[in-house]
Parts: structure tokens; C-alpha cells; sequence
């Protein structure tokens, strides 16, 4: 296939030079910013001087006089303003950054002169959203999700991100796929995606900083959230949901936290399982147990649609889902809720309803402290404390676990790093609690045998 865009069809001038980026991500805090980007010489003759001008919402042009160079035509040039801009506090602002007086005389073409980008400044949180394409007969899949986990997990329980993993038709046979082929169809045209592995975080491509591939799993780490989240927001998503024996039910709650000029916004809501246990391995690469698992998307995989919206207004839609309780556990069924720009596939914020309030205690947010090992297991695991982590006068830490019905099936107080016997539980996942003095940290569990 050809695609072709962009195209400009005009007799060429001598002096013309367009803006084409500027350095500003999506979204930023109110701080100063340094106004830099890239423009283009489109002209026959080569660029010695000019004048470089910026001014936001309409008001004061800000200017530098720029000399000694030499752009030659149809080359770009990185250039970096001597004039910060400093946004006077959240909003949304609307910039426009060109250059004028070419080597002393007019731009002979000034249509494309000039780069308008709008820019949201905010405090607002975001919770980040990671999204894997994998595949229960993908040999790397098989090899590199464990590492992978090992970061996503403690990342969801703690409410730093939210975790979708869409089950592709390729490059053998997956059963999660089969459920619901169609919307993992339409998510792999979305992105474009290729191969698996293949992870994205906030809709961005995980750079390939470990020498392998863009979108390699094996090049995400805790790094890679810790840089995400510290990016602000423009929406606030909030998730309530509610089931029946057979029917899910979710009421999604969208506001925005800034004037929203655009109607390239959709809202997306994806349900999926949390963890699925196969007694054998439904592929070939060796996995029976899976995360996040894209179960199906609500409405459809288009999603909504959103008009342009102004500061605090609230958009509210419900949904109801009959989930085939053949192969899905109501139990591990949870909404994942996310706000993308369907010109960039950029991610503004996500939500997910697999977070929560134990016994009353609310859970310890951003706390890195637990580390538990196997897990998958067979009923024999280790769980090692931060030393901070107990309960007052030094009585240690009471662990707790629940079945899926929610019965406490065993308890323990434990200290520092503790081997468990949980040999009497069942094959399956459950819900562990651990409180301390500093609050609760929830878990999963899951036992295989």
C-alpha cells in the first residue's frame, strides 16, 4: 500500500521557511518552558538571518533577531528561543511560533509560515495506562512476561497505572483471543501493531533503550512509570461498579479538568479479567497464567466519541455486560476506562475498578515495600517486608487471605522475610491482605498446581 499526505503542489519560491514542531509534550505543569522546536528552509535560497516570534493567546509577540547561520533549502534547523514562556496557571493555552524577515526581506510564501499548537497546563494526576499485545503462543511472550509483571503488579496494586493485555490471533492459538476477536482486531489496527511482545504506556511505544525493538517488553521498568505519571492530566475518570450472579454492571464518570477545544478525545472501557488460570497451557509457550485480560470492550472497540468540553463539565454513561460464565469468572471481572487522542493514540488518563478499600483501611498508595515470591506458586511462598512495614508495639505485619467469595481461608502475623504454607488452599487466585500501621497493601495470590 501507498499513503500519501502532506502533499503541497505550488511553483517554488526563493525565501520560505515554516515552523513545523515545537518541543511542548501534551500536556505540562505551570512552570517556565523553554520555547525551542524546528523549522523548515522550503525555499530555493539558502536562510542567513531572520527574525523568530512566539506569542500565546493573542498577546505579546516576543521576538529574536537570529544571524550567522546557514540553512540550506530543504534543510530543517533546531532553534531555541532566548524568551521563556511562563504560563500564568492551568489552563489551556493556544501558541503560535513563526519566523519572518528572511535574510532582510519578506517570506515569499506565508501561508505555511506559522506552527499553532495548543498546550494544556495542569496539576491534575494522571494514572498511566500500560497495554501489551501478547499471545498465549508467542515464545517471547512466554519468556518476558514474568519480568514484566514483576513490574506492572505492585504498580496496579498501588494505583500508579491501570493494565489492559489484548490476546492477538497470531502466531498460534490463544483462546483469549477467540473470546473476543474482534475488538482486539480493531486494537491492533489502532496501533498498528506488528509483532508480539509488544507494550505501549499511555499509548507512547516503550523506546527501545535495551538494544531490542520499539515496544519491547524487556526494555520496561519501573522507570518507565515513574516517568509516566509525573506527566499531568486534563480529565478526571471515575469507575462504580456493580454485579449481579451474571451481569456486570459500570457506571463511568468523565470530567474535564480544562477547556478541551478538540473532538479527536474518545473515551474507551475495556473489560477484563484479572487473572485467568489454565490447569494446561492453552498455547505452546508455556504460560497458564494470565493478567488483564482483555475480555471485551464497552460499547464497542470505537468507544465514545468526545465533542469539545469545557472546564468541570462531567459526561456520565453506563454500561451492562452479560460475560460468558462458562469461561469467565465474574469474580475477576473488572473496567478499565481510558481518554485517548485518536490523531496521536496519546493517553490522558486512565481508571480501573480492581482497586479498593480492605476491612474498612484505606490501601497504602505508591508503597514499593512487599515482594512476594513464587507467585504463581503451589501453596508454598515467601513474603518479604520492608522492616518499616508492622503493625504498632512491633506486632508485625497480619496477612490475610481471602478466596474469591471473600471468606477468610487463613491469617498469619508475620515479620520481616516469612515462608508460608498455604498447601491447604485450593488450586486458584485470592486476595491477600497485609495491614500494618501504615495501612493496607492488597495482593493477588494465585496457586497453581
Amino acid at each position: 500500500a501507498i499513503f500519501i499526505d502532506d502533499i503541497r503542489v505550488s511553483q517554488p519560491v526563493s525565501l520560505d521557511v515554516s515552523v513545523t514542531s515545537a518541543n511542548f509534550p501534551d500536556v505540562i505543569l505551570p512552570s517556565t518552558q523553554i520555547v525551542s522546536g524546528q523549522m523548515l528552509n522550503g525555499g530555493l535560497d539558502s536562510i542567513t538571518s531572520f527574525n523568530l516570534n512566539w506569542m500565546v493567546n493573542g498577546g505579546t509577540i516576543n521576538t529574536m533577531s537570529v544571524s550567522s547561520v546557514n540553512i540550506a533549502p530543504s534543510s530543517y534547523y533546531n532553534f531555541t528561543h532566548n524568551i521563556n514562556w511562563a504560563p500564568t496557571g492551568n489552563g489551556t493555552y493556544t501558541m503560535k511560533i513563526w519566523a519572518t524577515n528572511l535574510n532582510g526581506v519578506n517570506d515569499m510564501y506565508p501561508a505555511d509560515d506559522t506552527l499553532t499548537q495548543v498546550i494544556f497546563v495542569n496539576t491534575f494526576p494522571r494514572k498511566s495506562l500500560v497495554e501489551e499485545f501478547t499471545q498465549a503462543s508467542c515464545p517471547p511472550c512466554g519468556a518476558n512476561n514474568p519480568a514484566f509483571d514483576a513490574v506492572v503488579e505492585p504498580n496496579i496494586t498501588s494505583g500508579a497505572i491501570s493494565s489492559i493485555k489484548y490476546h492477538t490471533v497470531w502466531p498460534g492459538v490463544d483462546p483469549m483471543n477467540v473470546y473476543d476477536s474482534a475488538d482486539i482486531f480493531q486494537r491492533v489496527l489502532y496501533y498498528g501493531i506488528g509483532s508480539v511482545p509488544t507494550g505501549l504506556v499511555d499509548g507512547v511505544f516503550i523506546p527501545n533503550s535495551c538494544n531490542n525493538y520499539v515496544g519491547a517488553i524487556e526494555c520496561f521498568t519501573q522507570q518507565s512509570i515513574d516517568s509516566a505519571i509525573l506527566v499531568p492530566s486534563i480529565f478526571d475518570i471515575n469507575i462504580t461498579e456493580a454485579t449481579t450472579s451474571t451481569v456486570y454492571n459500570a457506571t463511568v464518570t468523565l470530567t474535564a479538568k480544562t477547556d478541551i477545544p478538540f473532538n479527536s478525545f474518545s473515551l474507551y472501557n475495556v473489560i477484563m479479567e484479572d487473572t485467568v488460570i489454565y490447569s494446561t497451557e492453552p498455547g505452546t509457550n508455556g504460560e497458564t497464567v494470565f493478567y488483564q485480560v482483555a475480555r471485551k470492550m464497552l460499547p464497542n472497540s470505537t468507544g465514545y466519541q468526545l465533542s469539545p468540553m469545557s472546564n468541570n463539565q462531567t459526561i456520565t454513561y453506563t454500561y451492562s455486560y452479560t460475560p460468558n460464565l462458562s469461561i469467565c469468572n465474574m469474580n475477576e471481572l473488572h473496567m478499565v476506562s481510558f481518554v485517548s487522542n485518536d490523531d496521536t493514540r496519546h493517553v490522558y488518563q486512565s481508571a480501573n475498578t480492581s482497586l479498593g478499600v480492605t476491612n474498612g483501611i484505606q490501601n497504602i498508595t505508591h508503597y514499593y515495600g512487599i515482594n512476594i515470591y513464587p507467585n504463581p506458586n503451589n501453596g508454598s511462598f515467601v513474603i518479604e517486608l520492608n522492616p518499616s512495614l508492622t503493625l504498632p508495639q512491633g506486632k508485625g505485619t497480619l496477612m490475610q487471605v481471602y478466596d474469591v467469595n471473600g471468606k477468610l481461608v487463613l491469617s498469619q502475623t508475620i515479620n520481616g522475610k516469612t515462608t508460608i504454607d498455604a498447601s491447604s488452599l485450593n488450586e486458584g487466585v485470592y486476595n491477600m491482605s497485609l495491614q500494618s500501621n501504615e495501612g493496607v497493601v492488597n495482593k493477588k495470590l494465585v496457586i497453581v498446581r
